[in-house]
């Protein structure tokens, strides 16, 4: 049997493209997430919509899980994640 815990969720890269993170922020929340150790086989990025292709490869490398939530994302007009793709590449997708 396995162990079903889950170490973090965070909501991801759901900001509509052409409207800037903060100032503030230095980098690309999923880059932050990486580089601070918080992806990986225990965390759940939610959303994960507009991701280039450099960060679709880090969630592969980290094994991290996906979630898709299609209908928060059309109610918010916000986009759509490369689902298709992220399969392709070996990413645990899941719906939410």
């Amino acid at each position: 049997t396995g162990d079903a815990s889950v170490a973090s969720r965070d909501h991801l890269s759901s900001l509509v493209p052409g409207r800037p993170y903060p100032r503030t922020a230095p980098s690309h929340p999923l880059r932050l997430q990486h580089d601070g150790g918080a992806l990986g086989k225990d965390t759940l990025a939610i959303h994960c919509i507009h991701l280039d292709d450099a960060e679709l490869e880090l969630l592969r490398e980290t094994d991290t899980i996906v979630v898709h939530n299609p209908q928060s994302n059309m109610n918010n007009a916000v986009g759509a994640a490369r689902v298709l793709e992220m399969v392709k590449r070996g990413i645990r997708v899941g719906l939410g």
